[in-house]
This record gives C-alpha cells, sequence and structure tokens, in this order.
C-alpha cells in the first residue's frame, strides 16, 4: 500500500511540476524561517544564565525626566554600591564595575588595544565567572595585578600560561606594568564587554576631591544581588526609588532593571 501511494505521489509531482515545485519551496522556506527564530529566540533568552542566581540580581538604573522625555542610563556613582547595601538589609550584596576608554597593551612584541573594566573586591561575589588561571583575591591583594578574559590571554600568549607573566601599559609619560594574577572564561551571552580586569583603587590617585563622589556619574555600572525568597515592600520601593535625594540635590530615581532583561 505505501508503494501505491508513493507512486502516486510520482506521478502527481511528474504531472504538474511547477506546482509541485512552489509547494516543496514554500514548505522548505516556512521550516527555515521556524528554525531560525526559534534560535533566536533561545540565544536572545540563553544571556546571563550562566551566573548562578541571576533571577536575583539586577542593574541600577538611574531615570530622569529631561524636557519631558523620560531618560534610563546605566551610569551611577561609585557609593551607591556601598549605600545600598548598608541602608537596605534586603541585599545579600552589590557591586559595581566602572569602563574605561580603551588601553595600549603591550607585550614582547605584541601591541594591542583592549577595553578594561575596574572593579571592587565584591565583584566576583555577585557574578561568579569560572577562572580558568589564579582567583580573584590576588587582584586585591597584590599591587598592579590584572585579570585577563581566555580570548585575550590567548590572543597574547598562545597556549601558554599567563598567570605571573607582566603587562606593560604606557599612558604619555607614564609606564604601567600589570602583574597577571588569574584569566576567566568570558561567557559567550553576556552584556559585560571588558577584555580585562584592574583593581578600582589603581584609579583613585587619578581623581582628586570628589570624583569618586556623588557630584558626577562617572561610567560606573551598579549591580544589587536580593536575598533569597526576600519581598521588597512597598515602603522600600518607594525609599530605593528616592534614594540618590539622600546625597544630592536631584529629581531622578533608582530603578531595578533585572539582569535577564539587560539584552532584550
Amino acid at each position: 500500500m505505501i508503494r501505491n501511494y508513493i507512486k502516486v505521489a510520482f506521478r502527481f509531482f511528474i504531472k504538474d511540476r511547477v506546482y509541485t515545485a512552489i509547494n516543496l519551496l514554500g514548505f522548505t522556506l516556512s521550516i527555515s524561517f521556524a528554525l531560525l527564530i526559534s534560535l533566536w529566540i533561545l540565544n536572545d533568552f540563553s544571556f546571563e544564565k550562566h551566573f548562578d542566581d541571576a533571577n536575583r540580581i539586577f542593574r541600577v538604573i538611574e531615570v530622569s525626566k529631561q524636557n519631558d522625555i523620560i531618560v534610563k542610563k546605566a551610569n551611577t556613582y561609585m557609593p551607591l554600591a556601598k549605600e545600598l547595601k548598608n541602608t537596605f538589609p534586603i541585599f545579600e550584596n552589590t557591586t559595581f564595575i566602572k569602563y574605561e576608554s580603551i588601553k595600549a597593551i603591550n607585550y614582547e612584541d605584541k601591541n594591542l588595544e583592549c577595553k578594561p573594566g575596574y572593579i571592587q573586591n565584591s565583584f566576583f561575589d555577585v557574578f561568579n565567572f569560572k577562572f580558568i588561571e589564579g582567583n580573584p583575591e590576588n587582584l586585591f591583594t597584590k599591587n598592579n595585578g590584572v585579570i585577563l578574559t581566555e580570548k585575550l590571554a590567548i590572543k597574547i600568549f598562545g597556549n601558554e600560561k599567563a598567570l605571573g607573566k607582566t603587562l606593560i601599559n604606557k599612558f604619555y609619560s607614564q609606564t604601567n606594568i600589570y602583574e597577571i594574577v588569574g584569566v576567566i572564561k568570558m561567557p559567550q551571552n553576556t552584556h559585560f564587554s571588558f577584555e580585562f580586569l584592574l583593581n578600582i583603587d589603581l584609579l583613585r590617585g587619578y581623581f582628586t576631591g570628589n570624583g569618586f563622589g556623588w557630584n558626577k556619574a562617572e561610567n560606573f555600572c551598579t549591580y544589587v544581588k536580593v536575598k533569597d525568597n526576600v519581598a521588597i515592600s512597598v515602603d522600600q520601593q518607594k525609599k530605593i526609588s528616592s534614594f540618590l535625594s539622600n546625597f544630592k540635590e536631584t529629581k531622578s530615581k533608582l530603578w531595578f532593571q533585572p539582569l535577564l532583561d539587560i539584552h532584550l
């Protein structure tokens, strides 16, 4: 019986080749588009899933109104992470990363331009990046320590171990020497864009007065991790929303953007 069905179908295909070709092309394109859309959706929803407790991590957004337009920005202030943790017991931890302009990095005859990120010691308590070499503690116990992404380490050293080697950064007349204290695996699907990490204390010498205070947002992206099974009350929401007004004259409000929604 199956053989008869095949014969009938084959005769139909031969009899009306144009109609058959159109049907097959439509069917093929439909399946292809369905697969592509499915892959696109799966890719988008896979962002940040590699971090433990990603559903409890939020990026802090400053919301303001400028000429009747609502403006949202992820640039906040260095003291904000610490003040949020000290004020609201609902937060298990808080941290920040500060992005800076691209730095020229030299190793022997290799010269690369790479994007740095400056962090504090709570960064790896919130974001559990996988360490291929070294550990996070050394970044904050050694002077001029640096942590590389695996991609950058391979670009510079190939298959050699990077731990303990030194990189040179020249900025005008100043020369900085960084010792590699760790190499991390950078997830493919993440909003983080740094290529190497440095201790935020290395920047303090470049800023005088209140450069790291409340006067100006200096590209600090602040993150909070909420305690497990803790609900934020309405009263706490109001206090957090207007929290900035405790430290500076502003009408800006704070809003928490779920880590899993940043890419969407």
